[in-house]
Formats: structure tokens, sequence, C-alpha cells
């Protein structure tokens, strides 16, 4: 008798719950955006904390208030930028430290999954002038000095200078060649297995640039057929498969001063990786991080700039995998750093002391998913967590203490 009762229940709620149920089309589900998620894209904070820029869909750079959502006014009109260049149209842009410059982003090209090129320009908001980065053909990496004084990028594998007082324009390397040795930017493999694209950083003072060289030289060739025309094209590419020669990878640090590069003293071994570069906030020293073909074995190293003298800052070791972040945070004093490790078995940050090695966890919940950053006035630490179950996300913050 219950068995019934519990059938009869069962095909009753049922029945209710089809007679409820909205059939969608096709275009429901792809010709409309009504279950797309919302999202904000392109929301840039600026120094203030309390405003932030975005585009309209006209191309006009606006900057609007975080607490109202209006707009504050107009950085740049692209009536504006159009006077000056017929057509003008810009993709992305980045400020300069002081936000006195913007670099304008034109006819983006990709590369591979991150890393594109593209002509880059520099709006000065003072003297309302647009210049081009470069003449000599589309650039990568195209970034500010911290003064806003220069821009760095790479073109044809080496990387160059661009004074933005003179307009002249300078090459740091010389060697670079397609297929075979790249400066300032990334080979495949790191691209896609580190997810990163810019092979170098500017020290905190602008006085040097640390940056990436690879020799691809011995890595064998891929054959890819673009089928983009009635006749296809063949492009070769440095791919290395699984056991195969990676690239060769050193760091570099060129002093502006002496307009020379030292090679870092990253060991005899060459078939490791260099998963990331960081300047600390010591003046002159580069932290870089070394990892086994394994990628179970991971070296924070401290390097002198000038001499390229290295020593051991930390290590860790993983029976399986060591996951590869941007969770690094050098603080002013000089004498700790935060960073975030798997080894106790789920995500956490944790404070280290720079000379004797002592740290601490700073957090000690559910899985960090994503690391905001640190708020040097509070001293405090922003991050995501999976929490209280694997399927939310809630951000909480903690300070050092």
């Amino acid at each position: 008798m219950i068995k019934k009762i519990f059938s009869l229940f069962f095909f009753a709620f049922t029945a209710l719950n089809l007679s409820a149920q909205k059939h969608f089309t096709y275009a429901d589900i792809w010709g409309s955006s009504q279950f797309s998620a919302r999202s904000v894209s392109s929301l840039k904070s600026m120094n203030s904390g309390d405003t932030y820029s975005n585009t309209d869909r006209a191309g006009n750079l606006i900057r609007y208030s975080f607490k109202t959502g209006n707009v504050i006014d107009t950085l740049i009109r692209i009536d504006e930028l159009q006077s000056i260049i017929k057509d003008f149209r810009y993709s992305d842009y980045s400020f300069s430290k002081d936000e006195k410059k913007v670099l304008l982003t034109t006819a983006s090209e990709a590369i591979y999954r991150h890393s594109t090129k593209a002509n880059f320009y520099v709006f000065d908001f003072k003297s309302r002038k647009l210049t081009a980065v470069s003449e000599n053909g589309k650039q990568m990496n195209a970034q500010f000095n911290p003064i806003g004084s220069m821009v760095a990028f790479v073109r044809d594998n080496n990387m160059y200078l661009k004074n933005l007082s003179d307009l002249s324009e300078k090459m740091i390397t010389n060697d670079g060649q397609k297929n075979s040795i790249i400066n300032g930017a990334l080979d495949w493999v790191y691209e896609e297995e580190f997810s990163f694209s810019q092979g170098y950083q500017w020290s905190n003072d602008g006085m040097y640039i640390a940056y990436y060289r690879f020799d691809e030289s011995n890595v064998k060739e891929f054959t890819l057929t673009y089928y983009d025309s009635l006749y296809p094209k063949e492009e070769k590419y440095k791919y290395p498969k699984a056991g195969e020669n990676n690239s060769v990878v050193e760091i570099f640090v060129y002093d502006l001063a002496s307009g020379k590069s030292v090679r870092m003293q990253t060991g005899d071994e060459k078939d490791q990786y260099i998963p990331r570069i960081k300047w600390t906030e010591s003046k002159g020293q580069l932290c870089v991080l070394r990892m086994n073909r394994h990628q179970n074995n991971l070296d924070y190293l401290l390097y002198n700039a000038v001499t390229g003298k290295a020593s051991l800052l930390m290590n860790e070791t993983n029976n399986t995998f060591i996951e590869i972040t941007d969770n690094l945070v050098f603080l002013k004093d000089g004498n700790h750093f935060i960073y975030s490790s798997e080894k106790c078995g789920s995500n956490q940050l944790y404070l280290r002391n720079v000379n004797n090695g002592s740290e601490k966890m700073l957090t000690n919940g559910g899985e960090i998913t994503a690391f905001y950053g640190y708020d040097v006035k509070t001293k405090t630490c922003f991050y995501q967590v999976a929490d209280p179950t694997p399927m939310e996300r809630v951000v909480y913050s903690v300070d050092l203490n």
C-alpha cells in the first residue's frame, strides 16, 4: 500500500514538474544573451583608489566613480585621436605608473595562446600628443618604465628601448633570430605551460631590465599548414614533444647606466625551467624561480644584478608536482616575502623571513583559488577561497599578524 501511495505521489509530482517546464529553442540558448554569465571586462582601477577607467563603445576612455558608477570625466575622446591619425582605433590600453601617459594597442595579431604583436602608441595627457612606439615593425610586450620616460618592447626576437624624450630607439640585444634565439619573449613551451608571455621585467627603480634568453636551436621543428586561402601556406615552429630537447633558457640583466648585460648564474643544468622572475624591494636584487623538468623541485634564488651571483632563498619539493603561480610579494622592509604553496595539502599563504627562513601560515582554511594582492598601508592580504564548498567562492582578508 505504501509503495502504491509513493508511486502515485511520484508520478503526480513528475507531471506537475513537466507542466511547469519551458521548452527552450536553439535561438534561446545561442541566439541571445539571456543565459550568459554577467561579468565586468576591461575595468582598470586608478591610482586614487576610488575611480576606475574603461572604454565605451565608441572608443572614448572614460573615468568612473566606484561609489556611484557615474562618469567623472573623459580622459581621451576617440575623435581627438582620429584628428591626429585618421580612423585610429585601439583594442587595449595601459597607464604609466604616474598615470600621465597611456600606452594604446592597435592592429593586434595573435601569436600563441597569450602572446600578440601590435603597433603601440603613447598618448601624453598633458601635451595631448600621440607618438608611435616604433615605425620599424610591430612590437611585442611594450611596457613603460617605472617613471614613464621610456618604453621597452620586443621585435624580431630582440629587445629595444624607446626614449620618449628624444624619440630615439635603442637595441638592447642583437642576436635574436627566428626559430633560434629569443630575447625578452617566450618560446611556445613557456607560454603554454606557465601561462605568461612577457619575457622581461623592469626593476622597481627602472635602473635594470631582467630578461629571458631562449636558445631553441636544438629543438625539433613542427610544420603547421594554414588553410586560410586558395593556396595553403606552411609555417615551421620549434615544438618539443615529450622527452625531446627543450630550449636552453638563461636570464640576463641589462644595466641602463652601463649599457651592458650580465648573465645570471642559473647553474650548469640545461634541462630545467625558469618559470618566473621577480625583482625584490632591495636595490639590484632579482629573485629567480628555478625548477627541474619533472616540476617537483623548486628553488627560489636571489641574484645580485651586477655580479650575476646567486644565493638560495628557499627550496620546495613535492612527490608529484608544484604549481607555478604569480603569488609572490616581497615586502618593503627587505626582510620578508609572501608566497603561496600547496605543501600542506591545500593552497595556502605563507609569510617567510628572507634572512633566517622562519615562516608562518597566514591562512589555514579552504583552498585558495586566487590571490588578489597585498595592501601595504594596512598590511593586509586579500584572497579568494573555495568556501564553504568547492563550488562556491568567497573573498577574505588576513593581516600579517
